[in-house]
């Protein structure tokens, strides 16, 4: 805009501000919208994160050894946890959008979380080194189906030359609140 049209806009804004409040959402959600985040969680024995993150236990949870791709892993980042929102100032940015996709409800703080976040990959995937892969613990109530998938991936790995994961099977402790991973044997 040429600068008496951006005086005029910039007066009928001030005059509506419920539009520039909208402007700015609008605004903000295109732009996190870009950005990818990639989510890790610190414990695998989290009856929590298997209940949310795994199927309600039936899925997998992979097992990562960052020292072996830490060009990928090393740009993983804590979660900060709070009671309050994030707050993004756009004029003078004391938050950055990637500190307010590291924020996370306190309430959550069990997750121990790391994140990679990455701006204009929404949507991509994040290829690590296969040989990071150190293990793959099955939830405590996954199907059959769901072991035959891992065997196939597995036995593709082994076609592939590369190190066999690690194997463990989640179960319920007898008397607890809690998960205990023992070691498991595929058919591969």
């Amino acid at each position: 805009m040429k600068w008496e049209e951006r005086r005029r806009e910039t007066r009928r804004l001030l005059q509506n501000l419920e539009e520039v409040a909208l402007r700015a959402q609008e605004a903000f959600r295109a732009t996190i919208g870009n950005y990818g985040v990639c989510s890790f969680g610190g414990n695998s024995r989290s009856i929590l994160a298997w209940s949310h993150y795994a199927l309600d236990h039936r899925g997998l949870a992979l097992q990562f050894e960052t020292a072996q791709d830490i060009a990928v892993f090393g740009q993983a980042l804590p979660v900060n946890y709070s009671k309050d929102y994030p707050v993004l100032n756009w004029v003078n940015e004391t938050e950055r959008i990637v500190d307010v996709l590291l924020r996370k409800y306190q309430g959550w703080e069990y997750e121990d979380e790391l994140r990679i976040v990455r701006p204009e990959e929404a949507g991509q995937f994040i290829n690590f080194r296969p040989i990071a892969l150190s293990g793959i613990i099955i939830g405590c109530s996954a199907n059959e189906k769901t072991i035959d998938r891992l065997n196939d991936i597995i036995a593709e790995r082994k076609s592939l030359s590369l190190p066999p994961p690690r194997l463990y099977r989640a179960f319920t402790h007898e008397s607890k609140f809690r998960l205990v991973l023992k070691i498991e044997k595929l058919k591969v």
